[in-house]
């Protein structure tokens, strides 16, 4: 267990009427977690909260890029970086507040802000360095993308729009977006 590993331990789980079928296992040993279900009628209060931020999120996101409709990849890769950017800022009220956010106690990575914001018009350069210089070579080599997400390694997953397909590059380079571009997505 990931949380056991960084020496917390999980003693309550609040959840809809889906953790029913989990409730018996995770009473018994080597869990020892009380579970609580709510009624038939009843949320829980924080799951809901978190749930209404994240579509607030992902409404905000999807307002300032230029598509009419969206491919599912990309739709999932938002939310991944929604998820992911709000569990990078400490949160206020937590222990440790100011200090460490969720993901750093949990992974123990610090978040590495991608160089474009997802959704963005980019050219995607495959292999080779990961330096900013865009030269003659690497302009007959790139491809048109979408930027999804950095991989936390120093490449870049994109959304390619010729192939439609995720790929993995070393480097990309931001571009103005063209009209074409947001016609094929």
């Amino acid at each position: 267990n990931v949380y056991q590993l960084k020496g917390f331990k999980v003693t309550t789980v609040h959840g809809d009427r889906q953790f029913k079928c989990c409730k018996e296992e995770l009473i018994k040993e080597p869990y020892n977690i009380n579970v609580i279900i709510c009624a038939k009628d009843e949320h829980v209060e924080v799951a809901e909260r978190t749930n209404r931020l994240l579509k607030e999120r992902i409404r905000c996101v999807k307002a300032m890029l230029p598509y009419n409709k969206y491919p599912r990849q990309l739709v999932m890769e938002i939310i991944y970086t929604i998820v992911q950017m709000i569990n990078a800022v400490p949160r206020k009220g937590s222990f440790s507040y100011g200090k460490l956010s969720i993901r750093e106690i949990i992974t123990g990575k610090r978040l590495i802000i991608p160089p474009v914001a997802v959704g963005w018009y980019i050219h995607a350069v495959p292999g080779g360095s990961s330096q900013p210089t865009y030269n003659s070579t690497d302009k007959k080599r790139s491809f048109k993308a979408i930027y999804l997400r950095s991989d936390q390694g120093g490449g870049h997953n994109v959304f390619s729009l010729k192939t439609k397909q995720v790929c993995n590059v070393a480097r990309v380079i931001e571009s103005p977006m063209p009209q074409s571009a947001i016609d094929t997505v």
